[in-house]
């Protein structure tokens, strides 16, 4: 008696995904081995195991009574400083200067302090989350994180976190501390720009949402007038909303940023409306901030653009300068061709 194609197709079927569980099964397993082979070697007495698997260090819980952080609706982005680590010490990633200069990966155009950390929809690891629940704003925590709570997954026990380990993590240290809760971004960035720009802020001109324009001299043109295909030049530098110097095409600045800079202005291509705006010869596009403070100005103006995030580098940020949700302001000069 012959048995049908579609009933060996199941059976196939069947034996592969068996296999598979069983291989993803194998996996955790081996990862738990190597990660308990570690512990036992290493962890002192002071060390306490939570309830998914992790090993706290040290943990002060900070303000946990007014300001708990378990609740993510009511704490959905938190300003952490941080430093990860290997189980062999070497640093991986870390938001301290301090560190950064003794391990020798220090840039002074580089952003250095608390970075945002969004919690909502499981994006932090199941294993930070898990400290998250037992501490306040202001507290630290030092603790030996295993490979399989390095998932943004969320399951009930440390079993089956273990169980739904499909490829080898190797566990980190991390050790972090919790500066400030944000509900709102925007608000915190708004609140940063006003604080920033003090005086300033009542005679600045708003130009978009969360683009504003302080002049600082006159044109001596104001009446001109660009075509949609009209070139102008301009010398710029672009901060950090601390002040700090990370880009410019002038060279005596660049030198003190610590980057390049060709010492030439810049050509600007105009277009129908900000948006349009474009730059070098190459017409790469701009960010929505700063093409909107060259859109405002007319010849041989000076300005200062200041913009919160969305309108400049947004959740993302911009490498390793410019952080997420961070205002950043540009010094603005429209001036003749070279």
């Amino acid at each position: 008696m012959k048995i049908s194609t579609i009933v060996w197709a199941a059976i196939a079927a069947l034996t592969l995904s068996s296999c598979a569980q069983e291989a993803a099964n194998k996996t955790g397993e081996l990862n738990r081995s190597a990660f308990e082979a570690w512990v036992s070697l290493n962890k002192e007495s002071s060390w306490t195991e939570t309830e998914l698997g992790s090993w706290i260090i040290s943990l002060t819980p900070g303000d946990i009574k007014n300001k708990p952080l378990a609740s993510v609706e009511d704490n959905p982005y938190l300003r952490l400083e941080y430093t990860v680590t290997s189980l062999d010490g070497t640093v991986e990633e870390t938001t301290s200067e301090v560190v950064s200069k003794r391990i020798g990966k220090y840039d002074k155009r580089n952003y250095y302090g608390p970075m945002f950390s969004y919690r909502a929809y499981n994006n932090t690891y199941a294993g930070i989350e898990e400290f998250f629940a037992q501490m306040g704003v202001g507290g630290k925590c030092r603790a030996v994180v295993p490979g399989w709570l390095l998932t943004t997954s969320r399951y009930d026990t440390k079993q089956k976190y273990i169980d739904a380990m499909s490829t080898s993590t190797a566990a980190k240290i991390y050790d972090f501390t919790v500066v400030e809760s944000v509900k709102s971004t925007e608000d915190w960035e708004m609140d940063l720009l006003k604080k920033t720009m003090g005086k300033e802020w009542d005679k600045a001109d708003s130009l978009t949402t969360g683009v504003y324009y302080v002049r600082d001299k006159a044109s001596d043109k104001p009446d001109t007038t660009f075509s949609a295909s009209a070139e102008v030049y301009i010398n710029y530098i672009c901060r950090r909303i601390d002040g700090t110097g990370i880009d410019t095409n002038i060279a005596d600045s660049a030198k003190v940023f610590g980057c390049s800079a060709t010492g030439k202005p810049v050509l600007i291509n105009w277009g129908e409306k900000a948006t349009d705006l474009t730059m070098t010869s190459k017409k790469n596009s701009v960010i929505a901030g700063f093409a909107y403070g060259i859109y405002h100005m007319k010849p041989h103006e000076k300005g200062r653009v200041y913009m919160t995030s969305s309108a400049g580098y947004g959740s993302k940020g911009s490498g390793s300068a410019i952080p997420a949700y961070c205002p950043i302001y540009f010094e603005i000069e429209l001036v003749d061709k070279e």
